[in-house]
């Protein structure tokens, strides 16, 4: 979203008021150390893409049966 746009909805909305200490700044962050130290790894993109949209459609018929 936009800065302009972040600043704008934050006259009205607390949530989004929070977010402007952030604007224009930039986070490196890695999961470097949760490699070598945990050797944890990544689930493959396709995976989680795969997976978010199985569940949404079994939490869509759960609520169509509902």
């Amino acid at each position: 979203m936009p800065d302009t746009v972040v600043k704008l909805l934050a006259r009205r909305n607390p949530q989004m008021a929070m977010l402007r200490a952030e604007l224009g700044r930039t986070r490196l962050v890695d999961s470097g150390k949760a490699r070598t130290q945990l050797g944890w790894q990544p689930r493959p993109t396709e995976q989680t893409i795969t997976d978010t949209a199985a569940t949404l459609i079994a939490a869509a018929r759960k609520d169509r049966a509902a």
